[in-house]
């Protein structure tokens, strides 16, 4: 055994070392050889269950304490005419001069000793394993049915050694097949879950997804302040009438795409270094969007509604109306802090959108004054404006 072919931890060998004896075992088969490599009838793979269980629980010292004490007790078990491998973090491979149901025997014992042991306050260890005979002109052919077997000892509840033959195939692909489906399934699941989070028609994230998103920050150890843009498109009623849907619908995704390469762009910078924060945008509703995003300060706050304003005003989609070249955006910005949730700053971002819409301010930014609060009856919806009644003129009736 050379020093490269020796697992640092058990003793064992590794696999290096354990494909140079199967490949000797391949080569002597096909000279017709016989001789010390013909020793071995039976291949054994091993792996112990729920290892990460240990290593979360009790720390990778333990892990470690454990595959030692496997690695030793199966060396005792497999005898000193067997040749015993570490191929892997959990996975342990024997080549046995057993036969293969000889072999259940060895396990029996194995599995017995260690399931009363205790390794650094372990209070359990088990180990599913496979047999497989060991055909020297085909070693692959054989680990892969060791290997079959083995999945066949997990998928049965592991704890166990299960032999190979000719069901094997059979009930590993019956499990893989179920296996498919399941993940099939599972990824069904995932697509219709990000479709009911999704906007249809901008391809931001909705109303739920805002919810979801503002309950993740909220939870965050180390969340920095959050801002809350809240964005109306100014006179988007009247762009649909004077544009159409179609034309609408396209506005609406221009403007989505551009908050997404805003959000995308906008990092937050902490003590000289960036951090990808998760600055999203949302489709609120009809022409209302909203901004979620981690900030330094008011200052950034501002800067980033400003960037959205002008990005929006940018795209140069002519609207038509009087006194409304372009299509453009009012941006009422809140920020969450130690005593504002995020939700609360979300209505008074909108609140703040509202005043600047019913003083008659439009494409404009500002952001909340902590001293002028919304009071409970104040909402983020525009005041509808009278239209004056035409007067009759001194030759016309009025009309009833």
């Amino acid at each position: 055994m050379r020093d490269d072919e020796i697992d640092p931890l058990t003793g064992l060998w590794n696999r290096r070392g354990l494909d140079r004896r199967l490949r000797q075992v391949e080569q002597a088969a096909n000279d017709l050889l016989r001789g010390r490599t013909d020793r071995w009838r039976t291949i054994v793979l091993l792996d112990v269950d729920d290892l990460k269980v240990v290593n979360d629980t009790y720390g990778h010292v333990a892990g470690d304490a454990v595959l030692v004490d496997v690695a030793r007790r199966l060396r005792l078990c497999a005898g000193d005419r067997a040749l015993v491998a570490r191929v892997g973090g959990d996975e342990f491979v024997v080549l046995s001069p057993d036969e293969t149901q000889e072999c259940v025997g060895m396990f029996e014992v194995l599995s017995g000793d260690l399931y009363g042991g205790e390794v650094d306050g372990v209070p359990r260890v088990t180990l599913s394993a496979g047999a497989a005979p060991l055909h020297p002109e085909d070693v692959d052919d054989s680990m892969r049915q060791a290997d079959l077997a083995m999945f066949q000892a997990k998928a049965s509840g592991r704890d166990r050694l299960c032999v190979y033959d000719s069901a094997t195939d059979d009930y590993v692909k019956d499990r893989q097949d179920l296996l498919d489906r399941i993940r099939r399934m599972h990824a069904e699941i995932v697509r219709l879950a990000e479709l009911s989070r999704t906007d249809p028609l901008t391809q931001l994230g909705n109303r739920r997804a805002m919810t979801r998103h503002m309950e993740i920050l909220e939870r965050r150890d180390d969340a920095a302040r959050t801002a809350v843009l809240f964005i109306d498109l100014d006179r988007f009623g009247e762009y649909d009438r004077l544009r159409g849907d179609d034309q609408g619908d396209l506005a609406l995704r221009r403007v989505a795409d551009e908050l997404r390469a805003i959000c995308r762009r906008s990092d937050l910078i902490v003590n000289g270094a960036v951090r990808s924060v998760g600055r999203e945008a949302f489709r609120k509703g009809g022409e209302e969007f909203v901004v979620v995003a981690p900030v330094t300060d008011e200052d950034d706050a501002l800067r980033l509604a400003e960037r959205v304003r002008s990005g929006i005003e940018a795209l140069d989609l002519a609207h038509g109306g009087v006194g409304q070249p372009v299509l453009t955006a009012t941006i009422g910005v809140a920020i969450a802090e130690a005593d504002v949730g995020l939700g609360e700053a979300l209505r008074d971002a909108g609140v703040v959108m509202t005043r600047l819409k019913n003083a008659g301010l439009r494409n404009c930014v500002e952001l909340l004054d902590p001293a002028a609060r919304p009071t409970e009856d104040e909402t983020p919806h525009e005041t509808d404006r009278e239209v004056p009644t035409p007067t009759a003129g001194p030759d016309e009736e009025a009309t009833t």
